[in-house]
């Protein structure tokens, strides 16, 4: 009979029980894991257990008190990143540091299911946040923090960094702090091990070497317990998480020496390493802080906003000018139009508005709001034009974090995944290395077994690896933005390559917005008239309304309940007479009188019992005709327009024999052309983000094409200038040959750490040696593919 009571693990955490308790035939270590798991069993929700054996996190306890600050309204105003009294819904942006494994994220999204008061949850994974939407009636913001803690994610809420305007400097300072300590220790431990370095006899202080390595020792004590403290936290972290990282084999090999060194003073058979070991972190530490400094450099995928396209109208007196989102300052005045994205948090200066705020928080239902109310970043203005104090510059704003969510695609990044496969592939052959290195060097000494298997553990790199794809793709994002594609992430550029259709929207998009000829036929307009006309189309951002707005030289009257219906028209009223333009079919529902319309495509007006036409003809972009034709050389493509098959005849001449060409089309009936597609291939949508968004939203990659930069949807993948829309099939190309080079510099990778591993094995590499070369290996990779990405770019730059 064995005496050994047998360990049973929480079905939840994995930890061992002390005290077991059983439900539904599973052991618990406490309530708390019980609770988690009986929640996640009543709302049938068990599948998180089966993405990962150890996904499961223990609760913390059960505080009331916790999060009481939660409560006070002008530190909830610091923290919530949407917030607004007419509508019931609220966002915040959480730091979840528990956040660890794909079910973690799994589970944060399906909490909706769990909570009815939680309504969204989008996880960034990278930085351990969450962006919440949830149900202020349903759930207070202390209560979500508590719900998050109650399930094992208790929310990290620092208000001094949140209200910092660098919150990354504190991390910065502690790094220097460490390699700070670390040099000193350093230096001071070289200069006392001199009498080793030149041999007993040779040193006139040589009598004091044991005291000075007593004084390396305790040298050496900071150094391991704060200067190396990140990688033995790490290591702690993927070792109680069963997972293996960078961090697991440096730990190992500076342990290897600061024990190895102990051993060698306190049994008087040698110096020890504290030299080595002090070294090693010193230059591991500049690596560190040299890596960040280079990667801010290259860093283009996480910080953008400096070619970030986004424009608005500026009002300076009573001129209207185009200035950059990027370029706004506090108490500017902007006017918003129609269906335009609010770039930034404002203060509403006209007397009313109804937003839409259906990006921010998935309620499709405007709110009203009146002069003096604060309007968030992302809200669409939905009637009439309206003016607006900025209140926080881009950087403050929630708009580039909104374009970036993944609330509208689902984030592929297969080339990603394989290089950080590839890393934890790595990681285990290089353990299973050095521990082989140790045991055929062991008869040759201790120290020299441990010396080899400490050079093995620091010389590898696995993380090169894993940064040849953000930084190399990365860069490629930088580059592309200078040409006028601006890209949403490095997950869109990988998209890219997998592309094989392309539907493209007509007008604003195979049709220039800048040149046209407007002309009109119909019933004679006075003078008023025609400036209630104007009144109408300049608060729409439609191509159309807008040639028609340039055509009209008297200045606009101000309208009343102006709305845009979209693929249809515009009505609004003046003194209480309604005006209406837009399709043919819309006016026949507005006015009763007879008018013959001709072969061309037309906006009708009707107004004041009168009814007439406009012919908009938009010529088409340089070069489209040609560029079209490369692009059927390499994928499929075929036109979507919200226009009358008046236009046929012209776009058969644009487009090369056999396309699909479709016109009469609704955003509706866009949208589920593009839904019935994206079954079979993956396709690409380019419209102008007007009546398409629903498109653009429901492709594989959507684009949307601004020749002013002021139609920005947060539902397009990529933003482009119309000037080099003639460049598709050029940024195809440049999407294929930047995985390529991702691909290359992994190979480079590989190699690089097939050499250092070689000499580590032969006992040729010393382990502060290995210590410089293993950041400069990450480096050399990044540098590697900047310069390759660099290279694709060149050779295209007469292309575009």
């Amino acid at each position: 009979m064995s005496l050994i009571k047998e360990k049973v693990e929480c079905f939840h955490c994995s930890d061992e029980c002390v005290t077991t308790i059983e439900y539904d035939d599973k052991m618990f270590c406490c309530q708390g894991c019980k609770g988690v798991y009986q929640l996640f069993s009543d709302n049938g929700m068990i599948d998180y257990y089966d993405l990962d054996e150890k996904a499961g996190i223990k609760p913390g306890e059960n505080d009331l008190d916790a999060f009481f600050y939660l409560d006070q309204p002008e530190i909830k105003q610091d923290l919530l990143s949407f917030y607004d009294e007419a509508s019931k819904y609220e966002k915040v942006n959480l730091h979840l540091p528990m956040i660890h494994c794909s079910a973690c994220i799994w589970l944060l999204e399906n909490l909706p299911k769990i909570n009815s008061g939680v309504v969204n949850v989008r996880v960034n994974f990278a930085q351990r946040k969450a962006d919440i939407t949830y149900n202020k009636e349903k759930l207070s913001l202390r209560q979500l923090a508590l719900f998050l803690k109650s399930i094992g994610y208790e929310p990290r809420i620092q208000l001094e960094a949140l209200r910092s305007s660098n919150p990354k400097s504190q991390t910065d300072r502690n790094l220097l702090y460490k390699l700070g300590l670390a040099g000193f220790a350093f230096g001071n431990v070289m200069l006392l091990s001199f009498p080793s370095y030149f041999g007993d006899q040779s040193f006139q202080f040589s009598k004091y070497q044991s005291t000075f390595s007593f004084v390396s020792f305790l040298l050496s004590i900071p150094v391991i317990l704060y200067s190396a403290s990140d990688y033995i936290k790490a290591a702690y972290y993927a070792v109680k998480r069963k997972s293996l990282g960078i961090d697991i084999p440096i730990t190992i090999g500076l342990f290897a020496i600061f024990f190895q060194s102990v051993w060698e003073i306190t049994s008087h058979t040698g110096h020890g390493y504290f030299d080595s070991l002090t070294g090693l972190v010193f230059f591991l530490l500049i690596g560190k802080w040299f890596q960040g400094r280079v990667y801010k450099r290259l860093s283009f995928d996480n910080d953008y906003s400096s070619f970030f396209p986004a424009a608005v109208r500026y009002i300076v007196g009573d001129r209207v000018d185009s200035k950059k989102v990027d370029d706004l300052k506090t108490g500017d005045i902007i006017e918003v139009r129609s269906n335009e994205i609010i770039p930034v948090d404002c203060k509403l200066l006209s007397s009313t508005s109804q937003i839409d705020y259906s990006f921010v928080t998935g309620e499709s239902e405007p709110t009203s709001k009146l002069k003096g109310n604060i309007l968030f970043a992302g809200g669409r203005v939905i009637g009439k034009s309206v003016r607006l104090e900025v209140l926080k510059e881009l950087k403050e704003s929630q708009l580039l974090r909104l374009w970036k969510s993944d609330n509208h695609k689902k984030q592929e990044k297969p080339m990603i995944k394989l290089t950080q496969s590839i890393a934890k592939v790595f990681t285990i052959t290089v353990l299973i290395l050095a521990v082989s290195g140790f045991f055929f060097w062991l008869d040759q000494g201790l120290s020299k077994a441990i010396f080899v298997f400490s050079s093995v553990l620091i010389i590898a790199c696995p993380c090169a690896l894993a940064l040849a794809a953000p930084f190399g793709l990365g860069n490629s994002l930088r580059l592309l933005a200078k040409r006028g594609f601006y890209l949403k992430d490095i997950a869109t550029l990988e998209r890219l390559t997998k592309i094989k259709h392309i539907v493209f929207d007509k007008t604003g998009t195979i049709t220039s917005n800048k040149d046209f000829r407007v002309h009109y036929t119909g019933d004679s307009f006075s003078d008023s008239e025609w400036r209630i006309i104007k009144g109408t189309t300049r608060h729409s951002l439609h191509p159309l309304s807008i040639a028609i707005t340039n055509s009209i030289d008297q200045p606009p009257l101000e309208i009343d309940n102006f709305q845009e219906i979209p693929g249809k028209g515009l009505k609004a009223e003046y003194s209480g007479k309604p005006v209406a333009l837009g399709s043919e079919e819309f006016i026949r529902e507005r006015s009763n009188k007879e008018y013959v319309l001709n072969g061309e495509n037309h906006v009708m007006i009707a107004l004041n019992e009168k009814i007439g036409a406009f012919t908009v003809r938009k010529s088409l972009r340089q070069n489209i005709k040609q560029s079209l034709g490369k692009l059927y050389e390499i994928c499929e493509i075929s036109l979507l327009s919200g226009d009358s098959d008046r236009e046929e005849e012209r776009m058969k001449d644009v487009f090369p024999d056999g396309v699909a060409l479709n016109f009469d089309q609704s955003p509706e009936q866009k949208r589920d052309y593009i839904d019935k597609l994206q079954k079979h291939t993956p396709c690409m949508m380019i419209g102008d983000g007007l009546n398409d968004s629903g498109a653009l939203q429901a492709s594989y990659v959507g684009m949307a094409v601004s020749d002013d930069h002021q139609n920005f949807t947060p539902a397009c993948d990529i933003i482009t200038e119309g000037r080099v829309l003639n460049s598709i099939h050029i940024l195809l190309k440049i999407a294929k040959n930047s995985m390529l080079a991702v691909r290359l510099s992994v190979v480079f990778s590989l190699l690089y750490n097939v050499i250092g591993l070689y000499f580590a094995l032969s006992g040729n590499l010393a382990p502060i040696v290995a210590a410089i070369l293993m950041p400069l290996s990450s480096i050399s990779v990044v540098v590697f593919v900047f310069i390759l990405t660099q290279m694709i770019h060149k050779r295209t730059k007469n292309s575009i």
